[in-house]
């Protein structure tokens, strides 16, 4: 797949965007890959959760962690990603 252009610096919510675009077409390696750089720049983020749900996702689409789901639930049981984080992860 093509690479886009990366400006030098992305905000913290870009890459996150860019990680949920991934895996929303199904790209998971991409996701990852947005999660990993997400990880090595912000490594005391302010959207935590969010990396988390997103790093959920991931996990769950490559069967990595089956109870990954349901310890994000229980540590953020009323995130805005608990229904897409309950939907992707459903046995």
């Amino acid at each position: 797949a093509a690479r886009e252009a990366e400006p030098a610096e992305v905000s913290e919510s870009e890459l996150l965007e860019r990680a949920m675009s991934a895996w929303r077409a199904g790209e998971v390696d991409a996701a990852a890959g947005w999660l990993e750089r997400h990880r090595r720049a912000f490594p005391a983020p302010a959207y935590a959760a969010e990396a988390e749900a997103l790093h959920t996702l991931v996990r769950c689409a490559r069967n990595a962690d089956p109870a990954a789901g349901a310890r994000f639930l229980r540590a953020h049981p009323r995130h805005p990603f608990g229904a897409l984080v309950r939907s992707a992860c459903a046995p």
